[in-house]
């Protein structure tokens, strides 16, 4: 009996994390703009010709799948996206974004809409 309640949580929490990671993916392949299917094959070459990108890939997705917030995993695509094209400084400065959004709660999440809106 718990052996069966187990294996429908363990299938349902990797459900959903493949569900996010997609999801974030799709984010950073809309953010590029163009054929989803041709950005996302950018993001793996980039993945798998650079280290830092590399990191910076598995890093997000690492927080995606385990993120509840789509704000949050909105913004991790945007920040896969943004460093796609600029190796280098701007990936590290990704990571270090990718780290800070990783902290985040809920709350703080709310906190920066409110902080971004016009009064």
């Amino acid at each position: 009996m718990i052996e069966d309640a187990l294996g429908q949580l363990y299938e349902r929490i990797t459900t959903q994390r493949v569900k996010r990671v997609t999801e974030t993916l799709a984010d950073a392949a809309e953010e590029l703009g163009g054929d989803p299917t041709e950005q996302f094959r950018r993001l793996t070459e980039a993945a798998a010709s650079d280290d830092a990108y590399q990191e910076l890939l598995a890093r997000t997705l690492t927080i995606a799948q385990d993120s509840a917030m789509r704000d949050k995993r909105r913004a991790l695509g945007r920040a896969l996206a943004n460093a796609l094209d600029d190796m280098g400084t701007r990936v590290d400065s990704e990571i270090a974004f990718v780290r800070t959004l990783a902290d985040l709660d809920p709350v703080h999440i709310r906190l920066l809409k409110i902080m971004s809106s016009r009064p």
